[in-house]
């Protein structure tokens, strides 16, 4: 049901996992992470559509989109390691896009971003 409430009409989830999301906006999250320094890493669904990839969490019983794209106006998925305190690197997902970049990381779980790169690698193959 609330994923419902995210979709336009004759819009299909097709895959969904959690994960976290390197948000870049700090101006209107710097109050949910407490540090106004660098960009939170923040714990939410990654839904894909038919139609979209879209980024929610639920921030104080709200469900707020942090980020949603387009098929269509991605570039490509790659990997790379994000750094993470002063000397830790943790595998992420790159979206390069039209307007810029998006990371998708899994926080260190190798298990989990396992299941991350295959939730990319269905979006390329119904979509690439």
């Amino acid at each position: 049901m609330l994923k419902q409430i995210l979709l336009e009409e004759n819009e299909k989830v097709r895959n969904q996992i959690k994960a976290y999301y390197k948000y870049s906006n700090l101006t209107s999250l710097s109050m949910l992470s407490g540090i106004i320094s660098n960009s939170p890493d923040v714990f939410g669904l990654l839904l894909s559509t038919n139609k979209r990839i879209i980024f929610y969490t639920e921030t104080m019983k709200t469900n707020k989109i942090l980020f949603e794209i387009k098929h269509e106006e991605i570039i490509e998925f790659k990997e790379q390691k994000q750094t993470v305190g002063l000397f830790k690197k943790i595998p992420s997902i790159v979206i390069c896009h039209e307007k810029g970049e998006e990371v998708f990381s899994t926080m260190g779980d190798l298990e989990k971003f396992s299941e991350l790169k295959c939730f990319f690698n269905e979006i390329t193959t119904n979509h690439g």
